[in-house]
């Protein structure tokens, strides 16, 4: 018997081959099939024995502010509103500068920012990292969890400060929308529009920013179980060729062009 050597390309393409008829077995008549495997971190649902720690992707929930960053400073001070008891455990930065390393502050404390921001006292540092390495315009950066989840009841209000003292992060202009607007929102939280600074607990509070963020949560429910997968109804025949789905992955998530409709397989 003959044997062929087998190189990295050919284990390469091999992957990206099983790669993409794991996730879209797309059918003649035009629909895709997805089969969920019970007990497996990835199959949408939380369930006994798993959490953010160890499946981050099905035991976690998140919002994306904006990533439309046109301004940069040092920090950026925002309120957090729950609209359900949660426990937030980590952020997504907009770092622009690609590679570049930067150390990341978060601070928070109890009630809005508005009035209480231009002095530490009364905040807590809950994460001091350094060494965060951009990933670049419009892709979220993420930071590490918490070493102890940020418990919040439906109601509650918190402040956040996220900061970096050698290098800017993004935010948006959000003038004339008014400190505390609502900027993003769902069914558990909202994230209000705040201030960007130039310092440490200093800089101009008259200008309204926007932080581009993603705020990462859990909420207070029991495990999930897996939905029952009812067979999809075949789509009518048509002359529309099938979109092409291409999956991209750097270790964090795109916020890009198509804000608000992006789909994320």
């Amino acid at each position: 018997m003959l044997f062929q050597s087998v190189t990295s390309t050919d284990i390469a393409s091999l992957s990206s081959f099983l790669h993409r008829i794991h996730y879209m077995q797309c059918l003649a008549t035009g629909y895709c099939r997805h089969t969920q495997i019970p007990d497996c971190c990835g199959n949408g649902a939380c369930e006994a024995g798993e959490d953010y720690l160890s499946c981050e992707s099905d035991c976690s929930q998140e919002l994306v502010t904006t990533f439309n960053g046109d301004s940069t400073r040092r920090g950026s001070m925002f309120d957090v509103t729950a609209t359900n008891d949660i426990e937030i455990f980590g952020f997504e930065i907009h770092a622009e500068d690609y590679g570049v390393s930067r150390d990341i502050e978060v601070w928070t404390r109890s009630g809005t920012y508005q009035g209480n921001g231009e002095s530490a006292s009364g905040w807590v540092k809950i994460l001091d990292q350094p060494g965060v390495v951009a990933l670049g315009e419009r892709w979220g950066t993420p930071l590490n969890h918490f070493s102890t989840p940020i418990s919040m009841t439906a109601g509650e209000t918190r402040a956040f400060f996220i900061y970096s003292p050698v290098s800017d992060i993004g935010c948006t202009w959000a003038e004339g929308l008014g400190f505390g607007t609502i900027l993003k929102y769902n069914d558990d939280v909202q994230v209000k529009i705040g201030v960007g600074l130039s310092g440490y607990f200093s800089g101009d509070f008259t200008k309204e920013r926007s932080a581009n963020v993603v705020l990462k949560y859990t909420t207070n429910g029991p495990p999930g179980t897996l939905a029952p997968v009812s067979p999809p109804t075949p789509a009518p025949p048509t002359s529309t060729p099938n979109p092409v789905v291409t999956f991209v992955s750097n270790g964090g998530s795109n916020y890009g062009m198509c804000e608000g409709t992006c789909l994320n397989l």
